[in-house]
């Protein structure tokens, strides 16, 4: 058996609504009878302010390395005592960072400082794949001599690369200079009821062979880009809260897959 979603609510609420349960707007895990397996929604943030490095390397405080240490400079600064010096060919890039995988539904935020020059040299690019490829000159805030470039970046689209790349680019002979990188990922939405224990929890059990199923119409759904229902999708499902157990019949709902992004599917439930 499968627990395919957790939502707030009473037994007693889906009795007296018991012709139509519109909508469950969230998958918040996946477990088996023999082990419960937690989805992660939680945020993921690293953060490297370019003071702890070991060869060409730097080093975060959770122990995460990135490429660039071999450009440091204690030229300037805007915390500590190091920032990075692009410049021409040999010196393009620096601060390299990979993550994986990167699925629908999550949120990335990435900012990192730069110190200020005219022309705006100097690029944050930021890829979430073939189709999503971000550079950042213009900056959003300045503090003193630094200004800060930050993007915010929601996955909206089945990925073709579920790899997030980060890093920082100047192809020109003027120097430019780099500090403080921040990368925070959201994972889902970042929302479970996981963290807020106080919410009661209804937990709708479906066999292993129906779970497939509705596996087999949501893989459908997103190569089509488009959900296309009928009578044949319905699967028989348990209802179960406290000691109470309702039978149930459940399918995908919505036309869009925004509705199957991530870890976070709708679904319509016939009592």
């Amino acid at each position: 058996m499968f627990t395919i979603a957790k939502i707030k609510s009473h037994l007693e609420i889906l009795r007296k609504y018991s012709f139509l349960i519109g909508l469950i707007a969230f998958l918040v895990g996946i477990t088996s009878c023999e082990e419960e397996k937690k989805i992660d929604v939680k945020t993921i943030e690293v953060s490297f302010d370019l003071e702890r490095f070991n060869e060409n390397k730097f080093e975060s405080v959770d122990g995460s390395k990135i490429s660039g240490a071999n450009n440091k400079t204690s030229k300037y600064s805007r915390s500590g005592k190091y920032s990075v010096e692009l410049f021409s060919k040999k010196k393009q890039y620096a601060l390299h960072y990979t993550y994986s995988p990167i699925e629908l539904g999550d949120e990335i935020i990435v900012s990192i400082w730069r110190l200020k020059n005219k022309s705006n040299f100097g690029i944050l690019y930021i890829s979430t794949g073939k189709s999503g490829k971000h550079y950042i000159r213009e900056s959003v805030k300045t503090e003193g001599d630094w200004e800060l470039l930050e993007k915010r970046i929601k996955i909206h689209r089945e990925l073709s690369d579920n790899q997030l790349d980060i890093y920082v680019w100047n192809p020109k002979s003027q120097k430019v200079y780099f500090d403080d990188l921040n990368i925070k990922i959201i994972r889902n939405g970042g929302y479970s009821v996981v963290d807020h224990p106080e919410m009661d929890q209804i937990a709708i059990n479906v066999s292993t062979e129906n779970f497939n199923q509705i596996l087999t119409k949501r893989t459908e759904a997103l190569e089509a880009k488009v959900l296309i229902s009928n009578d044949d999708d319905w699967v028989k499902a348990n209802i179960n809260w406290n000691s109470d157990s309702e039978k149930c019949k459940l399918r995908l709902k919505g036309d869009w897959t925004d509705h199957l992004i991530g870890q976070k599917w709708s679904f319509r439930i016939n009592i």
